[in-house]
């Protein structure tokens, strides 16, 4: 055992410090706890966690992609996860589910993905340049389709960068 004041280190049943002459708190050892009367468990405050007015807290959360509000969200993660496979898959989902929040978002969030693989396909125009700048822009696509993959399996709707934040129905 040491001091808690000057750190000493002292014998475990001393009352006061030798060096400091400090007073000792005597520890609770599993001998002594089982002698004294039990005590009665601390009653713990219940924390809750809120989210932002107009969204609904779930179990994957994160700074703006909340849970979505669609209560049948979990029997169309398939869908919405299939909808950045391509435009046949996105009309596929729509049709299929088409009252589904959840579902439109992502449709939406794929449709405004493949319209910027279109406008990126501009830049095979310029040479050099525009192929090294595409080069670079395919890596970001591929990077947009795994993230609305995950967020489509994570049920979040979690706008994509750069291409989420337009509608376009």
């Amino acid at each position: 055992m040491f001091c808690p004041d000057c750190g000493t280190k002292i014998p475990d049943d001393a009352i006061k410090c030798t060096n400091c002459n400090a007073e000792i708190k005597p520890l609770v050892t599993e001998n002594t706890a089982s002698e004294a009367p039990a005590a009665q468990p601390a009653e713990q405050p219940v924390v809750a966690m809120v989210a932002p007015a107009g969204t609904t807290q779930g179990t994957a959360s994160s700074a703006k992609g909340f849970a979505s509000t669609d209560p049948e969200a979990y029997k169309y993660k398939g869908l919405a996860m299939l909808c950045y496979c391509g435009t046949l898959f996105v009309i596929l989902a729509l049709v299929a589910a088409p009252k589904s929040s959840f579902v439109r978002f992502h449709a939406n969030q794929s449709v405004c993905l493949q319209v910027f693989i279109l406008l990126s396909c501009l830049l095979s125009i310029i040479p050099f340049i525009g192929w090294l700048a595409l080069c670079v822009v395919y890596i970001m696509i591929f990077v947009f389709f795994i993230m609305g993959l995950v967020n489509a399996k994570d049920m979040k709707e979690k706008e994509l960068p750069i291409v989420g934040k337009y509608r376009i129905f």
